[in-house]
């Protein structure tokens, strides 16, 4: 019929003019979703960069720091009374032994564990707060410089380090740098946040710049060994001598 065959002519035409990708061939239609994917995050795309494994290791890396600044950041009314240490080393204990159980998610290739950087947190950091209880600024600052010092070392010389350093060619300008610039000011303020004895400023300045500058040196050595232990000892030693020489034990 006539009639109909100009009736199936029009609907034709109008759903071929309704169509989205009307005169757009089926190829490039599907090539332009491909060539254009949703853009990753800022986490997705830090992951990509430094691989799953490394990715995890940061975190792991920075949380013991996060919970330091949340230390100091309680009101100090005096000593620790025995419970609290008690329950602090309880902590960093069970949080070693979780870190143990999924090493294999934040394990590097030339390692064949973790068990020296989990330690190099619990044999600097946690002495200080068992031992010195009334100075708890001690230990949360050689976290604080493990944490966040040779942690940002590590995470802004693997994304932009390029220029290596002439005494050791596996470590990079821009992650010594990071370890003070980052470490410092965060450092200062645990040390001093923390302090039962009202340090100053300019005294937790004092203390804590040359112990920062100190540790970053020992990360950037040649250390066939995972340096978190290293970098725990020599920023615990260093600071405990410019503490007794500038803040006293009174």
């Amino acid at each position: 019929m006539p009639g109909h065959e100009a009736f199936a002519v029009e609907s034709t035409a109008t759903s071929r003019r309704a169509h989205p990708l009307d005169g757009v061939p089926v190829s490039n239609a599907s090539d332009q979703a491909t060539n254009n994917p949703a853009q990753p995050g800022w986490f997705e795309a830090l992951g990509r960069r430094l691989g799953p494994n490394e990715l995890h290791r940061r975190t792991w890396h920075f949380t013991p720091g996060v919970l330091a600044l949340i230390a100091a950041a309680m009101p100090n009314w005096g000593p620790m009374p025995p419970w609290v240490l008690l329950l602090m080393f309880v902590v960093c204990v069970t949080g070693a032994i979780v870190a143990l159980h999924f090493q294999k998610s934040i394990q590097r290739a030339t390692e064949n564990n973790c068990l020296a950087p989990i330690l190099g947190y619990l044999v600097c950091g946690v002495p200080l707060l068992l031992f010195f209880p009334r100075f708890p600024g001690l230990g949360l600052a050689v976290t604080g410089i493990i944490a966040f010092g040779d942690g940002s070392a590590a995470l802004f010389g693997l994304l932009w380090g390029s220029t290596k350093l002439p005494w050791n060619k596996t470590k990079t300008w821009v992650g010594t740098a990071s370890f003070v610039f980052v470490a410092f000011p965060i450092t200062t303020l645990l040390y001093w946040g923390g302090s039962l004895t009202h340090v100053s400023i300019n005294d937790a300045v004092l203390c804590i710049g040359p112990t920062v500058v100190v540790a970053a040196l020992v990360e950037s050595l040649l250390i066939r060994l995972n340096d978190n232990m290293f970098v725990g000892l020599s920023a615990a030693i260093t600071l405990l001598g410019l503490h007794t020489l500038i803040v006293g034990w009174a």
